[in-house]
């Protein structure tokens, strides 16, 4: 959040003499221009003209100021020590009059009841050293794009300031017209207008930061449609009056805005969604409700109209598909009602954008914990690649020196030593939604991965995949995959959707691999169906003196049932905590959603590590849901479950709201537990018998992070984290004026008709439905010239 407590300004400084008089800004001799701020003898400073604006401060702003424009100088006037109506003047045409001006940041009710201080903004404040004011000759006296008499309108009524009791003054947020930092700022408000200083720009490089040259500015939105060579102090604040508190004459007055309704002409720098008007048989009708649903920073850059909601039903580069073949391709005619056609329109593809929350581009984060400022991003146009950019799992496999990288659609290996990669795109049939490495009977090892048609396993050979040697074995779709460590070498069990759960065994086979085994695992079926939940993960701990206990996370709560081997012997699987009272357990993950709250994405072993990062302690088990991180004390939750779960000092408050505390994945370190969220990765310091609270995180890794991995080469410590992408890949942004954002030779709206990804440039020669045919091959889009 913005402080607006200090800052760097052009100054108005009061010099020693009011009969010196420049070019420069214009001084006074004294130190106070309040007649009745002095001490022994008569005042220091007069009003002669008895305007309420001291003679001093008349005589500092005395000379006229010339602007020098190719369609002719500009004169704006000074004030006049014996003029007692220039108070009431608005000479620069800012909106904001002489006295206005003079009393800043006092309102003119306080500045002559109320008011504590001096007026201005004071030397300790400023970098000049000296007291500053605005100049009733310059309409953008701090010269950060913004007129005085908009800013101080923003500041005032527009909500971005509040009066300091203290002093009666008003402080801005932003929007300060002494202050020049607002060219560079895009202070819109978020989360449903609870927060100042989000911004509605548009991170065109989908790297999860909205850097300097992406955002739209509080200067841009506020000139928007502004002709070229406007001048202010000529042509007049970029509105149409009357506006309440803006100076009579100061809005511009060769322009009507669209709807005839008075007001500021740009978009609005105080909203993210800033449209207010429809375009309606050809008449701009104004909307009752702002906003079209696609944010101001991409409408900009696209070319679209931030004010116009019209344009977001149109498919501006028509590259919509005529799906029922008559010829006609139906437009879409409502957003608020889902009225869709076939059009491809500028919501639509905003929507592909946005993708609920996965923008950011996927790819694997890299870095050692030595060297945390150089870290790499690894995709499938990098060098090295990856096999594909959607990061499922990663695991570090220190026996083979090696990195596996799961992908949605591919395995990549990645030698640390060398920084290479080798990449096996058509090892695994289908789409990988999971994957585990095994320590299999011999004591080899294999990656056996999950996916829309079952099971995959791959020998992992010196350092390298044996594709050669890989067994399938064909399922119903698979959603995730966990190890059975006390079931024996290869135990694995797998959830499916509608409840279902099964466990298998690889096992080597003859130097090939096998899987065996396969069977429903019908009493966690039976608990998953009495809640109409799923699997998402599970752990089976194992404790010395303890009977091994299997934690399943599904999307409806967790289960715990205490078994080694699948069967009842020690009890049936018990619902810790279901939809109806999670957050009795848990935090609380939506205010209007209480059953996301009951979501479980992780699960992971808490304890305390040795140097080396190994576990010397078991402690308890981290969970991760969309609430935060836990810690789970693993005696409590069989004696009193309902005290067992806690995240005490784990919450993150800094960004609760962006979606820090969607937890997805977790990785403990020596000394640091590794967050990753919807957000990014963040990090507390402490370990499994306690948590001291947030630290900053090793190194900075924005976006959706699917999986956290560590691992020791070379004596270094090295991080990585994996994104995983929404429904699209966003490898290149979707663009509403072109009907083929990635340019690989399908359209947009063929693609999104079709269910494929208009922002992924490797998806056309895919065979997604194993029919032996690409997507863009023979029998997928052929253009009408070919």
């Amino acid at each position: 959040m913005r402080r607006k407590q200090t800052a760097a300004f052009l100054a108005i400084i009061m010099l020693s003499s009011v009969l010196f008089l420049s070019q420069t800004r214009p001084q006074s001799p004294v130190g106070s221009t309040d007649p009745d701020d002095a001490t022994g003898g008569a005042p220091v400073a007069v009003d002669t003209d008895e305007d309420q604006i001291p003679d001093v401060h008349e005589s500092a702003f005395a000379e006229a100021l010339v602007i020098f424009d190719p369609q002719g100088d500009v004169t704006v006037q000074g004030l006049n020590p014996l003029d007692s109506t220039d108070n009431t003047s608005d000479a620069d045409r800012d909106g904001a009059t002489a006295l206005q001006e003079f009393c800043w940041p006092y309102s003119l009710e306080s500045c002559f009841s109320t008011r504590l201080s001096l007026t201005g903004k004071s030397p300790e404040e400023t970098e000049s050293g000296f007291r500053e004011y605005l100049d009733p000759r310059k309409a953008d006296t701090d010269g950060d794009g913004l007129p005085d008499g908009f800013e101080i309108s923003m500041c005032t009524d527009g909500g971005a300031g509040y009066i300091d009791q203290s002093s009666t003054a008003w402080t801005c947020l932003y929007f300060d017209p002494l202050d020049p930092r607002d060219s560079i700022e895009d202070p819109d408000q978020c989360f449903g207008l609870l927060e100042w200083g989000c911004g509605d720009g548009f991170d065109f490089d989908r790297d999860g930061d909205v850097e300097p040259g992406e955002r739209f500015t509080s200067p841009e939105e506020y000139r928007y449609s502004q002709p070229d060579g406007w001048v202010d102090e000529r042509d007049g604040l970029w509105c149409q009056g009357p506006i309440p508190g803006i100076a009579d004459g100061a809005c511009q007055t060769s322009q009507e805005s669209e709807t005839g309704i008075p007001g500021w002409l740009g978009s609005d720098p105080r909203y993210p969604d800033s449209d207010h008007y429809v375009i309606d048989d050809g008449t701009a009708t104004p909307l009752a409700v702002r906003g079209d649903g696609i944010s101001d920073g991409w409408e900009y850059h696209y070319g679209l109209d931030p004010r116009n909601a019209s344009d977001a039903i149109v498919d501006h580069d028509m590259d919509g598909w005529d799906s029922d073949g008559d010829g006609y391709i139906s437009q879409d005619s409502s957003i608020a009602t889902s009225r869709w056609g076939e059009a491809f329109s500028s919501y639509e593809e905003y929507m592909i954008s946005i993708d609920e929350g996965f923008s950011v581009r996927p790819g694997l984060h890299l870095a050692s914990m030595e060297n945390p400022e150089q870290p790499s991003f690894l995709t499938e146009m990098s060098n090295p690649s990856l096999a594909d950019s959607s990061i499922v799992a990663v695991e570090a496999i220190d026996s083979e020196g090696i990195v596996l990288i799961v992908s949605k659609y591919g395995i990549t290996v990645l030698d640390p030593l060398s920084e290479s990669t080798t990449i096996y795109e058509e090892s695994v049939q289908g789409e990988i939604s999971d994957a585990e490495v095994a320590t299999l009977s011999d004591g080899s090892k294999a990656v056996v991965v999950s996916t829309n048609f079952g099971i995959t396993a791959i020998p992992i050979l010196e350092g390298a995949l044996d594709p050669d040697s890989a067994a399938f074995l064909a399922t119903t779709p698979l959603l995730s995959i966990s190890p059975l460590p006390p079931m024996g070498p290869g135990a694995m069990i797998l959830f499916g959707s509608g409840g279902s759960a099964f466990s298998v065994v690889v096992n080597p086979d003859n130097g090939a691999l096998g899987i065996d085994g396969l069977e429903n695992i019908e009493t966690l079926e039976q608990a998953l169906v009495s809640r109409n939940a799923t699997g998402t993960v599970a752990l089976h701990v194992v404790r010395q003196g303890e009977p091994p206990m299997l934690l399943v996370g599904t999307d409806t709560g967790l289960i715990r049932w205490t078994t080694s081997d699948l069967s009842e012997t020690f009890g049936s699987p018990l619902w810790v905590y279901d939809g109806e009272n999670a957050e009795s357990f848990v935090g609380i993950a939506d205010l209007l959603n209480t059953s996301k709250s009951a979501v479980v994405n992780v699960l992971e072993l808490a304890g305390i590590l040795d140097a080396s990062g190994n576990m010397a302690q078991l402690t308890g088990v981290w969970l991760g849901t969309p609430s935060g991180i836990h810690i789970i004390d693993l005696d409590d939750l069989v004696t009193e479950p309902a005290y067992a779960i806690s995240n005490d000092r784990m919450f993150n408050s800094e960004s609760w709201l962006s979606g820090g505390n969607d937890v997805l994945s977790i990785e403990q370190i020596p000394g640091m537990v590794l967050v990753g969220s919807r957000e990014g990765m963040w990090a507390l310091e402490g370990d499994g018998s306690g948590v001291l609270g947030m630290i900053d995180p090793p190194v900075k890794m924005n976006g959706p992070i699917s999986d956290i991995e560590s691992w020791m080469s070379g004596g270094e410590r090295w991080i990585s984290a994996g994104l995983e992408s929404g429904r699209y890949m966003n490898i290149l942004p979707i663009d509403p004026t072109s009907t083929d954002s990635d340019f690989d030779g399908m359209p947009d709206g063929w693609e999104f008709y079709h269910g494929l990804d208009p922002t992924n440039p490797f998806d056309a020669p895919r065979d997604a439905d194993l029919d032996g045919f690409d997507v863009g091959g023979p029998f997928g889009f052929q253009a009408p010239w070919t």
